[in-house]
């Protein structure tokens, strides 16, 4: 591995095992990694992880459009059928 690929896997898995540990990803994560802000109903914002470099990383909170989230909340309300 690459050491961009050597800190992206340091980011990814502190979030993990913060999460793990702790129940929220912020809490044991890299001091370089951004918060995770939490999905809420009035402010619907993902963590978008990409690698950045060894030094910096590139993740970056988003919001999701309404849009989308209409796409997903109909996707989401299908799968109950789709199982049966």
């Amino acid at each position: 591995m690459t050491p961009t690929d050597q800190a992206f896997a340091k980011e990814l898995i502190a979030y993990w095992l913060s999460f793990v540990r702790s129940g929220n990803p912020n809490t044991h994560k890299l001091g370089s990694s951004p918060t995770w802000a939490p999905f809420t109903p009035s402010k619907k914002a993902r963590i978008v992880l990409q690698e950045g470099t060894p030094s910096a990383s590139s993740s970056f909170m988003e919001e999701i459009s309404t849009a989308e989230a209409s796409r997903c909340a109909f996707v989401a309300s299908k799968a109950a059928s789709e199982q049966a």
